[in-house]
Formats: structure tokens, C-alpha cells, sequence
């Protein structure tokens, strides 16, 4: 049975061993994992408020999320699920999948986090990059107000998370954010433009 643990369970040291082995997989985000890379989750883990982590029967890492407390401080907002991975050995390749399964990983570390911050006043978001990518965080969403009672939005267009990254997001609530944001299709534009560069 997996269980949802912080650094606080396991130590930092702990987490790092096992996350850093997965620079090994053959994987998108390896790179997260490696130590000579600036923005790698092993140098940046201090940068997070809460690290909430799924760990299996023989308490190996297999999922983890941060809180994001910094970097949309201004903003007044706090991001939930901020640098989310699935080891591949769990991944889905659909959001479709289990859909009434509120014991999912994701849901259980998103429940934690959204407790952890429960009396937090900032505004409450989530982020997902790509605009094709769009639908899988409305259904994400439909799927956690459903199960989990809450109350997630999408908002339409995308919003600057980084200098050069524009992204999904969404809102907990009935909540405004005033991050720079953009039309999805004026960031279509921008993308396809400097494809063409």
C-alpha cells in the first residue's frame, strides 16, 4: 500500500539518494534529477515550502510534489503540485484512467498539500504546461471537485510562470489572479513564430 509522506518523514538526504537515481531513466525530465544541472529538483529543494511524497510498501519513492510559496509571492498566490513526477513505472498515458479512483497519487498528495495550506490566505493554483495540454487539467479538475469536494477552475488563456514559460492554470475558488497572461492563441502565434526564427 502507498503512503503520502514529507521530507520531514523520510529526511532530505534520504529523498535526494533515491530521486537522484532517476536521472538514469530514460526520461523527459531525467534532467531534473541530475546534480550538475542549476534547476534540478537536488538544488532547488530548499526553494520549496512542502515536498509531499508517495512512497511504496518498501518505501521507495515513486511520486512527489512541492509547494510552490516563492516564486508567485508577489502575486499573492501559492502554487500546489509545483515539479510533480510520476516514476514511469505508475504513469498513465490517459487522465481517463480511474476515474472514480480518488486513492490515485496525485489525489492523495494534492489532498495533503491542499491541507497543508488550509490556512494560508493567498490564492491557490495549479499549472500545466502547453495549451494542448488544456483539456487534461479541466478534467483533472472535474475529477478533484468531484471526489475531493473542491472547487479548481481553469481560467481561459495562458500565464507567465517563468521569464520565457507560459502555462495552464488554474484557480481554487472563486478567486482572480493578477499574473501576466496572454490569449491561448496569441501564444500559439508566439510559439509558432519563433519556431520559424
Amino acid at each position: 500500500m502507498n503512503k503520502i509522506i514529507s521530507l520531514n518523514d523520510i529526511s532530505k538526504q534520504e529523498f535526494i539518494s533515491q530521486i537522484q537515481e532517476f536521472s538514469k531513466l530514460d526520461d523527459t525530465n531525467s534532467d531534473w534529477f541530475e546534480r550538475n544541472n542549476k534547476s534540478s529538483i537536488i538544488n532547488t529543494i530548499n526553494e520549496y515550502l512542502h515536498w509531499t511524497i508517495t512512497v511504496d510498501d518498501n518505501d521507495k519513492v515513486i511520486a512527489f510534489a512541492a509547494i510552490d510559496s516563492k516564486r508567485f509571492n508577489k502575486y499573492n498566490c501559492i502554487r500546489l503540485m509545483s515539479r510533480t513526477f510520476y516514476h514511469p513505472c505508475i504513469r498513465r498515458k490517459n487522465i481517463k484512467y480511474e476515474y472514480n479512483n480518488d486513492t490515485a497519487p496525485v489525489m492523495l498528495m494534492l489532498q495533503k498539500q491542499i491541507n497543508y495550506v488550509a490556512n494560508n490566505k493567498e490564492t491557490l493554483i495549479m499549472t500545466m504546461e502547453k495549451a494542448t495540454h488544456r483539456g487534461n487539467l479541466k478534467q483533472f479538475f472535474k475529477k478533484c471537485n468531484r471526489l475531493l469536494n473542491h472547487d479548481w477552475r481553469l481560467l481561459p488563456g495562458m500565464y507567465q510562470t517563468t521569464a520565457n514559460s507560459w502555462q495552464n492554470l488554474g484557480v481554487y475558488g472563486d478567486r482572480s489572479v493578477k499574473i501576466p497572461n496572454m490569449s491561448v492563441d496569441e501564444w500559439k502565434l508566439r510559439n509558432e513564430m519563433c519556431h520559424w526564427r
